[in-house]
């Protein structure tokens, strides 16, 4: 901010700089958000209560919180399902009730994709499977998961069209996941957006 001051008869220019005073904010501003949020007590051993996603920049930035007497950092598995063009007729589904409706293109796992690695992971679907794109490092917040990955590894996500649910499991043992313990929302309910 620049002031202008008169100091014994004379004008002198005086810059301000303060935190937070029409400055950069160190980042790019977040383009798209989508997010929602439910009690607790719906779910098993792995209760979701929120789940987030931003994109700014050149990034996404997702978030999932668990209730706190079913976060377990390490065997707790999250994943964000994204239905990037609106339509269950392309990408990946089943008949489960949570994917109903979705044709899943690309999806964000955070935690324990795989038993001895707790990271993030960004895979998409293509000619029938689900190929990795992109890992990154997760960061443990108080009952949950934040990661921030390159947009280019969905880059449909900036499309904002996408639709998601996001899917929680625990991991039982070295080699074994439990069943989906949640869903959030809980189907049949509509699926979050991306706007």
């Amino acid at each position: 901010m620049l002031t202008m001051r008169t100091v014994a008869g004379g004008v002198v220019a005086v810059l301000l700089v303060a935190a937070g005073c029409g400055g950069d904010s160190g980042g790019p501003s977040v383009s798209l958000r989508g997010d929602g949020s439910e009690a607790a007590g719906d779910g098993g051993v792995a209760d979701l209560v929120y789940g987030l996603i931003e994109v700014a920049g050149s990034s996404i930035k997702v978030r999932a919180q668990t209730s706190a007497a079913t976060f377990h950092p390490d065997s707790l598995l999250i994943v964000f399902n994204f239905d990037t063009d609106g339509s269950a007729l392309t990408g990946y589904t089943t008949i489960n009730p949570g994917h109903v409706g979705l044709g899943i293109d690309c999806l964000v796992e955070l935690g324990k994709p795989t038993p001895g690695v707790r990271n993030a992971r960004v895979q998409r679907w293509a000619s029938g499977n689900f190929t990795p794109t992109a890992t990154g490092n997760v960061t443990v917040i108080a009952n949950g998961y934040e990661a921030t990955l390159p947009l280019n590894a969905c880059p449909e996500l900036a499309d904002g069209l996408a639709l998601f649910r996001v899917e929680a499991f625990r991991q039982l043992t070295a080699t074994a996941y439990t069943i989906r313990q949640d869903w959030l929302p809980d189907p049949p309910g509509a699926p979050l957006a991306v706007r």
